[in-house]
């Protein structure tokens, strides 16, 4: 056992022979300074017991353990990184790339009518992405997919107890029914090859950011209604899916406070928190070990979230940032100057904020804006090496075609034809025709 206090300067070796190194460890139940979450204060030198896994700490600065001068000892365990995709535009169809429609799936219902939306997006859930496109994930690294889905996609109005009366509550498809079977299906596909699966709560009752991808454009009234709402969803999630053994977590709510016609993210974050640890309760209630994620869109908000949902009481609660380059003002003297001032920002971000939550980039892209058609395979590389603080990335998405029509999928949308579809990204691909 190696003795508390300060180390000598100079690489060491423990009594076990194995060489130790500096790493920065979080000691949950052990209070710190003003009664924070004590994160060990940065680097300490420790030892791996290469029979037992324990990470042991030569100089843990905080309290001792009780009657003990001995150093904090640690279970450590290897965790995969996340190589994944999104599912993006199989149950909520986004105008962007012509899928089914080129409205939000809310306008599309209440056009052509509850019926022949119910059938065209029962075939688009059975023709999008199928057990083929599983294996073809499987086979080139993939190891996990995130699903956006809808409130609608788990209950019906009636079921909500605090339901509002617009377009954004009454004009979805499909029923629950078929949807949960469908996203059943996928969970299933993901366990027989050993993924895993983040369901993502992306269109949340009322809509959260009045954007298509919440499922209605231009209607955002989550704010409007009760929690109870989104926690119905989250129960009933659970409920179905949380024994599953691909489930690797759930996304409370995708991108709240997006600058449409929902209010800005520190008017709702009052609210958002008592939602947040309502659904970790429910979740926790059914698995101990799912990640419970949270999203935080916009980097000016990224601190306030800084002390909240924190170990101990919360734990295994992830924070996901989405990394558009496009959307985040790069715009480089040349392509190679844009892909390293947008690796730089993002990698120093995560590097940043991982300390008090683990991240995941929860959605990237290859839209890079003016550099677009000239820096793919490099600004993948890049960005890829920009994540390692995370837990690991969602490319978005594995597949974006349509031709702007209702069910046809023949002539890819120009959205397709600007992303190259090669196994060279490793693992964070689009699929090939």
């Amino acid at each position: 056992m190696l003795p508390p206090g300060p180390p000598p300067d100079g690489p060491r070796r423990g009594v076990s022979g194995v060489e130790l190194a500096r790493v920065r460890l979080r000691a949950p139940g052990r209070l710190g300074v003003d009664g924070a979450d004590d994160w060990m204060g940065g680097a300490r030198l420790i030892v791996v017991d290469p029979e037992t896994g324990a990470l042991r700490v030569a100089d843990y600065a905080g309290e001792p353990e009780p009657g003990s001068l001995r150093p904090a000892e640690f279970a450590v365990e290897a965790v995969e990184s996340l190589k994944g995709v999104n599912l993006g535009s199989w149950l909520i169809p986004e105008h962007d790339y012509a899928v089914v429609t080129n409205e939000s799936l809310c306008e599309y219902t209440e056009r052509v009518g509850a019926a022949k939306s119910s059938r065209v997006m029962e075939e688009h859930l059975s023709t999008f992405v199928t057990e083929a496109d599983f294996d073809w994930m499987a086979s080139h690294g993939v190891n996990t997919v995130r699903v956006p889905l809808g409130w609608w996609n788990v209950l019906h109005a009636s079921e909500l107890p605090d339901p509002g009366t617009s377009k954004a509550w009454t004009s979805f498809a499909p029923s629950p029914e078929v949807s949960m079977a469908a996203i059943g299906q996928a969970l299933d596909w993901a366990a027989d090859r050993r993924m895993s699966v983040l369901l993502d709560l992306h269109g949340g009752p009322g809509g959260q950011n009045g954007k298509d991808h919440s499922g209605c454009h231009g209607v955002a009234e989550w704010h409007e209604h009760s929690v109870n709402n989104s926690l119905l969803v989250i129960s009933a999630l659970m409920e179905r899916f949380g024994d599953h053994d691909a489930l690797w977590g759930v996304e409370l709510l995708n991108e709240p406070g997006d600058l449409s016609t929902a209010p800005l993210e520190d008017e709702m974050r009052p609210m958002l928190l008592q939602y947040y640890e309502a659904a970790y309760a429910i979740i926790r209630s059914r698995r101990p070990d799912v990640a419970v994620v949270f999203c935080v869109l916009y980097w000016f908000d990224f601190w306030a979230w800084a002390g909240q949902l924190r170990e101990p009481r919360y734990y295994n609660v992830v924070t996901d940032y989405h990394m558009y380059t496009a959307f985040d003002g790069f715009d480089g003297d040349s392509p190679d100057s844009m892909v390293e001032d947008a690796a730089r920002a993002f990698g120093c971000r995560l590097m940043q904020h991982a300390y008090h939550h683990p991240a995941v980039v929860g959605e990237w892209a290859l839209a890079v804006d003016r550099w677009g058609q000239k820096v793919k395979q490099g600004y993948v590389d890049a960005q890829l090496t920009s994540y390692n603080s995370s837990l690991g990335s969602y490319f978005w998405t594995y597949v974006m075609d349509g031709d702007a029509g209702e069910s046809s999928r023949e002539q890819p949308s120009e959205s397709t034809r600007d992303h190259p579809r090669s196994p060279e990204i490793a693992g964070q691909v689009v699929r090939p025709e």
